[in-house]
Formats: structure tokens, sequence, C-alpha cells
């Protein structure tokens, strides 16, 4: 019969009633770990399931139970390093809390991740069979998926399982029962823009910034004036051209109609509008309302002046959903947007249109950060929810300290996103997602409803008339609602009540997602509880950078697999992972050089407690975390080698005590090393309860490294070599207390 150190750790001491010889192969493990050789992590990996298993059971916990929620990982791949600080700091405060008696439920859960996973969807439907997502059925597509998902979902729920993460899987969560940057680009810069007929998979190479000077005639005039334009292959559906009221230029020119140089029979109006700089391109711009948010805020001003001219001005627009010029001359209709760009600049050269490109800087396009397409502005009918009522409410609460939030220093970004008055737009034009609620018959007016039946009965009229919106909930949207229906808000036999008692005791996520998630969490649990929040206190975590200060990101190749570090890997597995990747040569190229350089000798197997080692050295509430988590995994190990260490002398000193019976002992040093624990155990309580799991960590460290094994361990060994039977006794009694189960809590943070 063997002790455990403590239930969550799997490090096993020997018995109370005999000792019984430690298994050979922690002896080879200690023995080569003594001798200063790079100790045998392999025992660390073994029965780590189980051993998780046991130190989330809550065993013989009674105090009130503390209720915490993994921040869902996308189900678009596998986690990488900032999944895994995220794990362990979590699991380190739910660990604490139930080593105090606490009963902590740790909820587990997935984000479906509409955007990212339907990019991702739509290069394995490419790759795999050639098919894009406009070759099947809205449900196929969906199957397709919600296949991916689950495989991915299996594969994060193991690497969890695999960090020791003691999560409560019997009650997981999955989200479905503007992912934009801007890239600055020089004249005649290129960029690779996916191709839409293979699936975004294949790239071609476009040129941007640079601006286009087009000329229109004042009709029945020899007059004209000239724009000029990023953007000409969406000259088909201007509807005025734009210059500043005061510009001396133009302003013999407002209120003409104009030729459109472009669209035989159109007929364009000059207006005057503060909107439009004097001092960039020729101080005149077109206006498409339908494809660019400023163009829309000018016209928006202007419509009775421009419909005068422009009867369809308002419904009148050049690109389709797919990207596609949507026109009534056959030469350009169905042309991809950056064929037809070439194609309208050749025909405006032949009717004299065309003057050419001028001097342009500071251009800057819009790319989705997931699939690398250039995003193209298109003015549709979306679903929005207005906010500002609740949002304000939020504001005032966290204004009056009813919200906690550490670091501090974040509340001003929460503040801020609370202010945007802007409506929430729900709706996404996607197939993978929740499908919106949304029922017509018209097209005109709209029923929200639970299903189709209900909205016939709504409309009176058959169910086959009544059709749904095709768009799904922005995902941020059906994550707003995890608390509430992890806590069993949607059941209506026992309902949870959060009047009571938050359904959730601590948010502690990344930073990068507290307007996203957790402002949105705030919000709509508010409005729909009936005024209560999801949680009172709000911790967040930094960002890990990778040695170089840079963003861990797939699309830069750095990213760490934490199982890479857990299990080891050669440095050519690396650089064929980076080739078998979406990314672009250069990109390629210059994440391989950096794998060479970084780890020359691939990464070394560390095991899993060395990298929770390695993560909890790290002060978390940072911003940026620059990580060299290989270094501190390789230190990590080391450590637990003292740990390991430890155990052999205890049971050397167990072999060698007259009596397992516990004795007291008033030797100095014996009372010095039970008063270093406890000044240990209070501070490691005081820094866990301001969420500074490293100076905890630290402390603990500090105590096994120097009181316990460099002066306790030391100090006692000669009276294991004079064979002192009374001391010898002393000092198992006093180790025994120190390292018994509830006490020794370096196993809460470093160990599964």
């Amino acid at each position: 019969m063997q002790r455990c150190l403590h239930g969550s750790t799997g490090i096993h001491l020997p018995s109370t009633s005999k000792c019984s010889a430690i298994p050979v192969r922690i002896r080879n493990f200690c023995s080569k770990a003594e001798k200063g050789r790079d100790p045998d992590i392999s025992i660390f990996s073994q029965n780590y399931a189980q051993r998780t298993e046991v130190a989330a059971a809550n065993y013989r916990n009674t105090e009130p139970t503390f209720r915490m929620i993994l921040p869902p990982p996308n189900v678009t791949g596998k986690l990488h390093l900032g999944h895994a600080l995220t794990a362990v700091l979590e699991d380190a405060l739910c660990r604490h809390h139930r080593i105090k008696g606490t009963i902590a439920h740790w909820l587990p859960g997935f984000d479906h991740a509409g955007i990212a996973t339907q990019a991702v969807a739509e290069r394995e439907l490419w790759n795999e069979r050639k098919l894009t997502r406009a070759d099947l059925t809205r449900e196929e597509f969906v199957e397709f998926c919600t296949k991916l998902s689950q495989k991915n979902a299996s594969s994060i729920t193991e690497q969890l399982k695999r960090l020791g993460a003691t999560l409560n899987w019997k009650q997981s969560y999955y989200t479905l029962d503007q992912e934009v940057e801007r890239v600055s680009v020089q004249p005649g810069d290129e960029l690779l823009v996916p191709e839409p007929s293979k699936g975004g998979s294949v790239k071609r190479r476009v040129k941007f910034g640079q601006m286009h000077r087009i000329r229109y005639k004042v009709r029945d005039s020899k007059e004209f004036i000239e724009v000029g334009t990023t953007r000409p292959e969406t000259c088909f559906a201007d509807v005025a051209i734009a210059v500043h009221p005061e510009d001396s230029r133009y302003s013999n020119l407002i209120g003409k109609i104009l030729e459109h140089p472009l669209v035989d029979g159109l007929f364009i109006p000059v207006i005057a509008d503060e909107a439009v700089s004097q001092n960039k391109g020729t101080g005149a711009v077109k206006v498409t309302p339908a494809h660019d948010q400023l163009d829309f805020r000018i016209a928006s001003r202007h419509w009775t002046e421009i419909e005068r001219t422009v009867k369809n001005a308002k419904s009148n627009f050049c690109l389709t959903e797919s990207g596609k010029i949507k026109s009534e001359d056959s030469e350009f209709n169905g042309l991809d947007r950056f064929e037809a760009r070439e194609k309208v600049l050749e025909y405006l050269k032949s009717k004299g249109a065309y003057q050419g490109i001028m001097e342009h800087s500071g251009a800057q396009v819009n790319v989705c950060t997931r699939t690398g397409d250039i995003i193209e502005p298109r003015l549709m009918k979306q679903w929005f929810l207005d906010t500002v009522d609740i949002d304000k409410e939020v504001y005032d609460d966290i204004k009056q300290g009813k919200i906690k939030i550490t670091p501090s220093f974040h509340e001003t970004a929460l503040l801020n996103w609370l202010s945007n008055s802007e409506p929430w737009c729900l709706s996404r034009q996607l197939l993978w997602g929740h499908r919106i609620p949304a029922y017509t018959v018209d097209d005109e007016s709209w029923f929200v409803g639970q299903n189709s039946e209900s909205a016939a009965q709504h409309f009176g009229t058959d169910i086959q008339n009544v059709r749904q919106d095709n768009d799904v909930l922005d995902t941020w949207f059906s994550s707003s609602l995890i608390p509430l229906v992890s806590a069993g808000w949607m059941n209506r036999d026992k309902p949870f009540d959060i009047s009571q008692k938050p359904p959730v005791d601590l948010m502690e996520t990344g930073w990068d997602i507290l307007g996203f998630w957790v402002a949105r969490m705030l919000t709509i649990t508010k409005r729909l509880s009936g005024g209560y929040f999801p949680f009172n206190q709000i911790i967040l975590h930094g960002l890990i950078r990778d040695a170089n200060g840079r963003k861990m990101s797939k699309s830069l190749g750095n990213v760490i697999d934490p199982n890479d570090i857990i299990d080891g890997i050669e440095q050519q597995k690396m650089i064929d992972r980076i080739n078998e990747s979406q990314l672009e040569p250069k990109e390629k190229e210059k994440a391989t050089a950096d794998i060479k350089s970084e780890y020359p000798e691939g990464i070394p197997a560390q095991g899993v407690d060395s990298l929770r080692f390695a993560l909890l050295k790290y002060d978390a509430q940072q911003v940026d975390i620059r990580m060299d988590v290989i270094r501190f995994s390789y230190t990590g190990t080391k450590f637990i080698a003292k740990i390991w260490n430890l155990c052999l002398y205890y049971e050397k000193i167990c072999e060698a005590s007259p009596t397992m019976k516990d004795v007291d002992s008033e030797h100095v040093m014996d009372r010095w090393l039970v008063s270093r624990m406890a000044s240990t155990l209070q501070e490691v309580d005081r820094k866990m309860a301001a969420f500074e799991m490293h100076h905890a960590f630290q402390a603990l460290i500090d105590f096994v490294k120097v009181q316990l094994s460099d002066v306790y361990v030391e100090a006692t060994k000669s009276a294991l070599r004079s064979n002192d039977a009374k001391r010898i006794s002393e000092i198992r009694s006093t180790m025994q207390r120190v390292m018994q189960p509830g006490k020794f809590k370096i196993s809460n943070l470093i160990l599964k």
C-alpha cells in the first residue's frame, strides 16, 4: 500500500506501516538525476488520465461550490501554448480551491467559431474533394463542418487531458447546441489573394495601392471632372461624384450632371459634402454607397438630390456575395472582381476616360485574417441588437465597483468598449453557426420565433410559404450565453437560481477578448436574467509572445503545440509541418529559418509537469508574455527531479526509523522547518487570493529547493550516517508532517 503525496500528483510515497521499496523505474530516474544526467521523464506521463481524474473528484470536500468555465477553444485545430497557459492557470486555481476543501467545478467547452471553422472547412473541402462550398447544399456543407469540428474537438479534449486539466467533462458545453486586420500597402505592392473558384487554397497575385484617374464628362458640355479611385471595378455602382463645398476647383460644377464613362445611359450628379478631403487624390471622389462605408454616409445625406437623377440609387450594387461583377453589360457580368479591374481599365482607355496612375501613399486594404482574402464592403440587410441602454447599466455597475477586474488597468478598456454607441451586428453571411430564427413570407415583414410552424401560424399561411433567414448568428453572441446555458438556464425542470449566486464565480481569460466576449457575457446575461451578472470577478492574463516578441500565430508559423514540449519533436518534423501548412512561400521560408535558429536540435521531451512548471513561472498578468518555454521546461524537469530525490531520501529515513508512529520533536531544525512550511503556505494563500500565481509558485519552489532540500535534508544526513534512531524517528515524523496530503501544496500548481 502506498500513500499519495496529494491526490493530484501521482508522486507516491511509502506507506506508513513500513517502507516498501521504490519501484525500479523511480530508482533509475533518481539515480540519473543525482548523477547530473538528463532524467527519464517518461514516468511523468504514466497514468496521467487517472491521476487527473482523481484530482478533479472533489474527494470529501464539503465547502461551497466554486464554478469556473474554460474559455472555449475554437474547433479549427489543435491547442497552442496560449491555450495551455489558460488551462494551467485555471487548473491551479481550481486545485487550490479543492485542497482548501471547496467543491470546484471547472467546465470545459468548445467554440464552433463560425467564420474560422467555415474558412478551414472550405480549404479542406477543396484539398480533399476539389469542391467549393457552392458545390454542396447547405445541409451537406454543414455536415462536412460538423465532422471537422468533431474531429478537432476530440483532439483538443485529448490535449487538455494530457495537460492535467482537472475539468468536469460531464458538464461540457458547445457554443453550437470581425476578423479583419488592416494591411498597409505601397503603390504597386502585390498581395497573394485566394482564388475563389478553387476553395481559397490556390493564390493569385493582385496589385494594390494604385490610384487610377478616371474622367467623368459634364453632360452637354466639354467640361469634365477627374476622380481618383483604387477600385475602378466598382464604378458600375456609382451614384454621384462628391467634392468639398469649399473647393474652388469644382465649385462651378456642383449640381451639374455627369455622363458615366463606363455605363452607357447612366447620368450621375455632382454633390458637395464636407466629408470629402480636398487634399486626397484629385479632391473629387466617386460615391458608391453599396460598396464603401464612407460613400454610404455621404449618400445618406444627399438621397433626395441623388435620386432625382439616379432612380435606383439605393439598390444599385455591382459586386455579388462571391465577389463577381453584376452588370447589364455581358462583357463584364460574372467576371471576378480583380479580372474585371483590368478589363475596366482597358475599356476606359479605349474611351479616353482613363488618365493613368497618380501618386498615392498610405493606402490600406482590409484582409480577412482567416482566409487571407480581400474584404469587399457590400451593403446588405443585417440583424442588429441595440445594446446602448444595457451597456450603460453595466458601465455604471463597473464604475460603482460591483465587478472587480484584475489587473485593474484593464477596466479602462472594458469601459471604452461599453461606451460604443453603435448597435451590435448579429448576422453573418455564413452556413456554419446558429441559423437566425427569423422567418418571412415576403422578405419585408419578419417574425422571430422557435420554428417555421409558429411563423406560419403568425402569418396565417401554409408552412411551405415560410422562409427562414439564411444568415447565422455572430459566434460571439452564441458564446455570450455560455454562463447561463452552463448553469442550466434552459432547464425548465430545474433552472439555476441566478439571483442567489452568479453562475460563474470567477471569469479568467486572455485580455484580447475582453470586449468581444467578456463584455457581451455581462450585457446579455444581465438582460436575460432580469438584472443579474454572470460573474462578479474577472481575471485577465496576457498574450504569449515568442522569443522575438511576436504574437504566436498560425499565420506566422511560430505556434508551438504543447505536445511538442511534452513528447519532444525533431527539427525536421517541425519544418515538415510548416511546409504542409497553408502559409505563403515567403512565410514558410521565414518560419523555417526561425525554427533552424531557435531549435537547432528540435525540442527535447520534457513531460507535462515540466511544461506546467514553465507556464507558471511567468507573471501571467503582464500584457505581453515573452516566453522561452523550452528553457523553463528544462528547469522544471530538474526541479521535479529534486522532488523525486526527496521521495528517495524519505524512503531511506523510513527504512532506518525504529517506529512509524508520529513522535514529538523539540529539535530546533524540526521546529524551524514546520515554521517555514506554515509561513510558506500562508504566503501561497495570500498570493493565490491576489491571483499572483507566479509568486505563489515561487514561494513553493523556494521552500522545496532551499529550506527543505538544501537546509533541512543536508542538516539531517548526519543522523542517518550515525544511525541515531531517536533523531531519525523525529526526522521521519517531521517530514511526514511537511509532505502529508493537504499540506504539501506544490502539487496544486505544478503536477498532474
